[in-house]
């Protein structure tokens, strides 16, 4: 079902102009940064999803949810920032015809050496911002944890172009306003830089392009919603509540509490999640001509 802001949910959405400057002028890190750090990390990402505290909990959740998300779906589906292929064996599972995509040339290198002999599994290198695919060519497209690194108007504009009309298109994020962000962004982060030589170990692991740029969920939204992208649905997940850097000092407690929390997100204390997911559908205007016209202005 399509989602009607009422006035109470659009002023919980609404930002202020400082927000707004940060949003749109805050630009995503270096593409060689990213794939620097991803490409050092391909061999053991994968098995991050079976670790069995918050990290593998997080992914696990998230991943979950877009399935959820994805049922009554059929046909092509596109994986942008797809990394080691963590999605592949539930969609192929399901009968989706698999398209994967990455910006980091090892971590497709890793999905093909694990997934790679599938049948109706194909796998590229190349970045968000330029799909290299035909028009309306996906009946759904997934981008999840990759949106903050990109141009993320041009990504999200190439998803929809590469989307026939009627498909689905999800978007993975973080929630910026939740506690656990603003927490370790505001306050966390800074101490950690500040005493570096006491917390090295947590911030070698932890690379700087990650503490840098958030999105609001505001501006995805509406950047949606004004190319013909309806919002179906929207949904918070994995509820960190133990505030940094308790979650790694009791890390069995925090994935428990973590459990028993998701069930929040189906209640109004949703906006605690640390993740937020969207599901949009893209309308029956031809996409590609529209962007056309406005780049001929």
């Amino acid at each position: 079902m399509n989602i009607k802001f009422t006035a109470p949910e659009l002023e919980r959405t609404r930002l202020n102009a400082s927000e707004q400057a940060e949003q749109e002028f805050t630009p995503p890190p270096p593409r060689e940064v990213v794939v620097e750090y991803y490409n050092g990390v391909a061999e053991t990402y994968f098995d991050r999803y079976f670790d069995p505290y918050y990290t593998g909990y997080s992914f696990q959740i998230r991943k979950q949810r877009v399935l959820e998300f994805l049922e009554g779906v059929q046909g092509r589906v596109l994986d942008v920032a797809c990394g080691p292929g963590v999605m592949i064996p539930d969609l192929v599972r399901l009968g989706f015809e698999y398209w994967g995509l990455d910006l980091a040339p090892c971590m497709v290198e890793e999905a093909k050496h694990r997934f790679g002999h599938l049948p109706r599994v194909s796998l590229y290198n190349a970045p968000a911002e330029q799909l290299p695919f035909g028009d309306c060519f996906f009946d759904a497209v997934i981008c999840v944890g990759a949106i903050e690194y990109t141009e993320y108007k041009r990504a999200l504009s190439e998803m929809l172009r590469v989307l026939r009309p009627g498909g689905r298109l999800i978007v993975a994020f973080s929630n910026n306003r939740s506690p656990y962000h603003l927490w370790r962004r505001y306050i966390f982060y800074p101490i950690v830089q500040a005493t570096s030589a006491f917390y090295g170990r947590w911030r070698r692991r932890t690379p700087s392009f990650k503490l840098l740029r958030t999105l609001q969920r505001h501006s995805i939204l509406t950047f949606l919603q004004k190319n013909d992208c309806s919002i179906e649905d929207e949904v918070y997940y994995y509820f960190q509540l133990f505030p940094s850097p308790l979650e790694e000092l009791f890390p069995w407690l925090d994935t428990l509490v973590m459990r028993h929390a998701e069930r929040l997100y189906k209640t109004r204390w949703d906006w605690l999640g640390q993740g937020f997911l969207i599901k949009g559908k893209k309308g029956l205007l031809d996409f590609s001509n529209i962007q056309n016209k406005r780049e001929a202005k």
